[in-house]
């Protein structure tokens, strides 16, 4: 995503607490170890924040109705 696009909805998508990533610029001698590596760093985050991630987008969603309970 160009960066004049990507900030307005960064800002939306983070206000929303839903997890996202983006491949900014890649190596361009080396796109595949560029690739690995963000890869890995996304492995990364995911095994060290999703949990806490998941817990606060669940705290923020309203109940659910009694009635719509099986």
């Amino acid at each position: 995503m160009d960066q004049p696009t990507f900030t307005p909805v960064q800002k939306i998508v983070e206000s929303s607490g839903t997890l996202y990533f983006k491949f900014g610029e890649l190596d361009e001698t080396k796109p595949a170890g560029s690739v690995k590596i963000r890869v890995e760093t996304i492995i990364y985050y995911l095994e060290k924040y999703s949990k806490e991630i998941i817990e606060r987008k669940l705290k923020r969603l309203e109940p659910i109705p009694k009635e719509l309970l099986v």
